[in-house]
């Protein structure tokens, strides 16, 4: 039988996935100063930042962790209680400093969920603000955990890949020691890798590797 979604029990689980290969720190932000209007009381979010263990370069990410009463038309138009969430959620990216808006997420809980994963995924699909996660019917919180950087897949991808693949190892250390590459983050990386080994010609390969570069980045360069 699932369990209702609590903060408490998000949290728990994303320490618990978290505690061998990251430090978490609860966000010292007020939450008031992250909405500019009464924060409604049953709003109910808190703010984790976790940064990588033994690594001097890494960078903060920040996960928001919301509950919300049910996904309807309202939430799929950001209305009504994700709504508020969602404007915590972009007044923390303006709070966050270089690369760090690129590695906001939101963890959200439902509390009614909807009948399929239909409303789920495509929330989900949407990455205004943030990357969002939304907990689905049948699903536990471990099991959405699964799906974001904090699964024990990532782990073990993460101790296997630099001695398997070099060249996965190369543009890590490009991101991690040139902070004009911030972006160049996990999902870059296979993205550059796959198109470095396709044999394109190399007008296409232009294309295929700086199509997909965040905005950002572009202007700064």
């Amino acid at each position: 039988m699932l369990h209702l979604p609590t903060i408490e029990s998000f949290e728990n689980a994303i320490r618990t996935a978290a505690s061998d290969r990251y430090l978490v720190e609860e966000s010292k932000w007020n939450k008031d100063e992250l909405l500019d209007e009464p924060y409604p009381a049953d709003i109910m979010v808190k703010i984790l930042r976790l940064k990588r263990l033994n690594n001097k370069l890494a960078g903060w990410k920040t996960i928001i962790i919301g509950i919300i009463g049910k996904i309807d038309a309202e939430s799929l138009e950001f209305k009504g209680e994700l709504r508020q969430i969602l404007k915590i959620s972009a007044h923390t990216r303006e709070k966050l400093t270089e690369a760090e808006p690129y590695d906001l997420y939101l963890f959200l809980g439902v509390l009614n969920p909807p009948e399929n994963d239909g409303p789920c995924m495509r929330l989900e699909a949407t990455e205004q603000f943030c990357r969002k996660y939304v907990l689905r019917p049948n699903e536990t919180i471990e099991d959405l955990i699964e799906r974001t950087f904090l699964s024990r897949f990532e782990n073990q991808k993460e101790k296997i890949e630099p001695l398997q693949d070099p060249l996965i190892l190369a543009l890590r250390e490009t991101q991690s020691s040139s902070p004009e590459h911030f972006w160049l983050e996990s999902r870059y990386q296979n993205m550059w890798k796959n198109a470095l080994i396709s044999g394109e010609t190399a007008d296409t390969l232009i294309e295929m590797l700086f199509e997909e570069i965040p905005q950002d980045s572009k202007n700064d360069e």
